[in-house]
């Protein structure tokens, strides 16, 4: 926010930090430096483990409410980082523990919005709260609150984040050199700020007409070795090719399901169309799969494995899984395929929700995604079934979905517009990373910064430029 907050108070707006020692305290602004560093208290008000706020909590029963509220599926996201992709569980100390101080600095922050409130009544001018991990607790109890309250009162929260480099770069970009920023109330669609969203994305494609080269350039995005396939070849590929050979000898459709890393949904609110979860949708296509003569390919995801990611102790998709699977399921392993050589190979790919959205159309290959946020954060056509029974037809042969010309050029737009300055705007200035790996502390370019001063950088003016973009 140093470089972002320069160009802001130059156009006259007032900046502060909620959190005290951040920044120097505006008079008159009781929002201002009303935190604890650590999080963990009011500045005005001695340390105590007594809530401010009524909250109501029912975790059995996915209640984490305050003031009528219900908070839960960002605290889930928080916690599922705690459990380690397990179920997570109130009765285990650690987590507990881990749950309680959660509670206990959303309680304080939204104490701070509150106050926030009276400034913007107070000026009738609009308030913009910058946040980033918007889909974690404490943070996504803002969010939340703003979708309720805040944005009643012109208070809105502004999402800030790196963009997707280590995609286009198959996680080799290690600092970020971008960020990504969206307002997330007036554009409550936008799960991430890396993603842009529909609106964004429409604007994009006007100004994009489909090239033939695009195409060609987004193919070289996609048929990357995210697997590691050529490092450690795998003896099951064979296998897996003699089977849907055999599949399609006796007349069946060849599907694959694609993974997730079981931390990392990053969504405000995750449930399928159908399905309450991830879990529940990936067993059902399993045990369907079995009552038809079709094969089910299942891949986990690369990342899972991948210590930049996820480090160590993880649950891994194949732990949410049967032990047994049944005779018309394949479970890869890591390395025995990358996602986009199944694209030539099976005749429609399910995913909860990721970018093999957007690659597979480009491959030609159709896609149906399952969760709310599959079709909100790639806006290209994708299938999205509504009931168990359509499921059961896709998986029995009676209804495949198809590409068309249409959905295969948007999607190839998409990969661009996720690397284009509309939602990848370069960056520099802070020393950041790009993935989850340690790479010690964030440090300010003081020489860039100084460069700023003097001469501006109409990147950061875009970026500046999101902040008020809706008021």
């Amino acid at each position: 926010m140093v470089p972002i907050s320069m160009v802001l108070r130059r156009r006259g707006y007032q900046v502060f930090s909620i959190v005290a020692g951040r920044m120097p305290k505006l008079p008159g602004i009781e929002a201002s430096g009303i935190m604890r560093s650590n999080g963990y208290g009011l500045g005005d008000q001695p340390v105590t483990t007594r809530l401010s706020n009524q909250w109501s909590i029912d975790w059995d029963n996915k209640i984490v409410a305050c003031d009528g509220i219900n908070h839960y599926a960002t605290f889930l996201e928080s916690m599922t980082k705690v459990a380690r992709g397990g179920k997570p569980r109130l009765d285990d100390p650690k987590q507990k523990k881990a749950f309680d101080d959660l509670v206990r600095r959303s309680d304080h922050m939204l104490c701070a919005a509150e106050r926030l409130v009276e400034l913007a009544d107070k000026t009738r001018k609009p308030v913009r709260i910058a946040a980033i991990d918007t889909h974690f607790a404490p943070w996504g109890v803002i969010r939340r609150w703003c979708d309720v309250v805040g944005a009643k009162h012109n208070i809105h929260l502004i999402a800030l984040s790196a963009s997707y480099e280590n995609y286009f770069s198959n996680l080799k970009t290690k600092l970020a050199t971008t960020v990504s920023i969206e307002d997330v109330t007036a554009k409550p669609d936008v799960r991430h700020p890396f993603l842009g969203g529909s609106k964004r994305f429409e604007s994009y494609l006007s100004q994009h007409p489909v090239s033939e080269a695009s195409v060609s350039a987004a193919i070289t995005h996609i048929k990357v070795d995210r697997s590691q396939t050529q490092a450690n070849p795998s003896a099951q590929r064979q296998y897996i090719i003699s089977r849907i050979e055999q599949t399609r000898a006796r007349g069946g459709k060849v599907f694959a399901v694609f993974g997730k890393v079981l931390i990392d949904f990053a969504a405000p609110d995750d449930r399928g169309h159908v399905f309450a979860d991830f879990s529940e949708w990936l067993r059902f296509l399993v045990d369907e799969v079995n009552k038809t003569k079709s094969l089910l390919i299942v891949k986990p995801h690369p990342h899972e494995l991948r210590s930049e990611i996820v480090r160590d102790g993880v649950a891994l998709l194949r732990d949410v899984l049967p032990a047994e699977l049944g005779p018309n399921v394949e479970f890869l392993e890591h390395t025995a395929f990358n996602s986009y050589e199944l694209a030539d190979l099976v005749d429609c790919a399910m995913i909860w929700n990721g970018t093999i959205s957007a690659e597979f159309p480009v491959l030609g290959c159709p896609v149906v995604g399952e969760s709310i946020w599959s079709a909100r954060d790639y806006p290209i056509g994708n299938v999205h079934p509504r009931s168990r029974a359509e499921y059961a037809a896709l998986l029995n042969g009676d209804a495949l979905p198809s590409v068309g010309k249409n959905l295969r050029s948007k999607a190839c737009a998409f990969l661009h517009f996720m690397r284009s300055a509309d939602v990848a705007i370069p960056f520099g200035y802070v020393k950041r990373g790009a993935t989850n790996e340690d790479l010690g502390a964030n440090e300010l370019y003081l020489d860039q910064l100084e460069k700023l001063r003097e001469f501006g950088d109409p990147n950061v003016e875009r970026a500046a430029d999101r902040f008020f973009e809706f008021t």
